[in-house]
């Protein structure tokens, strides 16, 4: 299984995506909002196949201009529908 991987620090979470048939996962979801869509895709401009890479929630946040708050818990629903790991 292939996986990439990005740790967010201050939450103490590694964050991995199983590529098989992920995309299908992705674009059918239709519980995912614009927010998730966001924060997913900005954990992606950090993702490196070979070392882990680190970044805070806090930083996610200030680049997306959303709150941690909210951060967090697109993190948690991405986890819980299995969209990283």
């Amino acid at each position: 299984m292939e996986l990439a991987t990005v740790r967010t620090f201050q939450n103490k979470h590694t964050i991995a995506v199983n590529r098989h048939d992920w995309m299908n996962h992705v674009v059918r979801n239709e519980e995912l909002s614009k927010k998730d869509l966001r924060v997913l895709l900005h954990l992606f401009t950090h993702l490196d196949y070979v070392a882990y890479k680190e970044i805070s929630v806090k930083q996610i946040a200030n680049d997306l201009d959303i709150s941690k708050k909210n951060v967090e818990e697109s993190i948690a629903k991405l986890l819980e529908m299995e969209i990283i790991e």
